[in-house]
């Protein structure tokens, strides 16, 4: 049986907390390890949304979503599947021209990200699904603007552990300080995540 989207997702949502387990008893290193286990609870979520998007393509070519039909491409890649179609031809051998169409995305893919509230309800919008905040909350038995607000807190304290190593942002700092991080809330972090990834697969 095919790997989901979910089964992915799982994967690195049970990596994180495998992490979160090695961690020391206290100290630096156990907050690094919980900065570390958050970083990888987020990556679940854009696992996910991009297994999910690939997986679109695959499972219905012959009515696919506004959003994904308006996908931008370099046209390099259009050229690049017109080249290899004319050599297939000319050796005479059948193209598998949806097998490129599909290799096309999954690199356009690698440049995004769906980890934002709006990167999120792109990824769904490129899967066909609309009004997502709305069925998600629903799912989870709370409000959109509660959901949103959520992943937003969490995505921003993955993205100053990724991007600045979680420095504290100081005018003229007299020596390197660091974000506190409350590494009992990152199993519940991840536990939401793993709720909310849940939200989303129900309504595909």
């Amino acid at each position: 049986m095919p790997v989901t989207a979910k089964d992915a997702a799982d994967d690195c949502l049970a990596r994180a907390r495998g992490v979160l387990g090695t961690a020391a008893t206290s100290g630096g290193a156990r907050d690094d390890v919980a900065r570390m286990a958050l970083v990888m609870g987020v990556a679940a979520l854009d696992t996910y949304m991009h297994a999910v998007v690939r997986a679109r393509l695959s499972y219905n070519r012959g009515a696919l979503p506004n959003a994904l039909l308006r996908l931008d491409l370099p046209f390099e890649e259009l050229t690049s599947l017109a080249e290899t179609a004319l050599a297939a031809q000319r050796a005479g051998r059948s193209t598998r021209p949806w097998v490129q169409v599909t290799n096309a995305l999954h690199r356009r893919l690698l440049t995004a990200t769906f980890q934002s509230c709006r990167g999120v309800e792109w990824a769904m919008a490129l899967a066909g699904v609309g009004n997502v905040w709305n069925q998600v909350a629903t799912g989870l038995n709370c409000t959109a603007d509660e959901v949103k607000a959520r992943l937003t807190s969490i995505v921003h304290r993955r993205n100053q552990i990724v991007h600045e190593g979680d420095l504290r942002r100081l005018v003229r700092p007299r020596q390197v300080d660091y974000n506190c991080i409350d590494a009992a809330q990152v199993p519940a972090d991840l536990h939401w995540l793993a709720e909310l990834i849940a939200a989303l697969d129900s309504i595909l």
